[in-house]
């Protein structure tokens, strides 16, 4: 919802929707640590993609299983 093009009222109402579905995580005291190591092996990543990163361990740590998103270039390996 960062890049949609749609206006600040609609994404904030869309957020509260989300709040009272799914439960707020937040990254666990060994997401950094191992995010940071994974990030020196894949030096390819972009800066999106270093916050995707980041999110993906979050998820990892708080066991959620799906991720969603529109923009899946972010986890794509790039090819040699």
């Amino acid at each position: 919802m960062t890049r949609l093009a749609v206006p600040h009222r609609k994404v904030l109402g869309e957020i509260r929707k989300d709040l009272a579905l799914f439960p707020v995580i937040a990254p666990k005291d060994s997401t950094f640590p191992e995010a940071l190591a994974s990030l020196a092996r894949l030096r390819w990543l972009s800066a999106p993609q270093v916050y995707d990163l980041f999110l993906a361990y979050t998820a990892r740590d708080n066991q959620v299983t799906i991720l969603y998103t529109l923009n899946d270039r972010h986890f794509r390996i790039p090819l040699p």
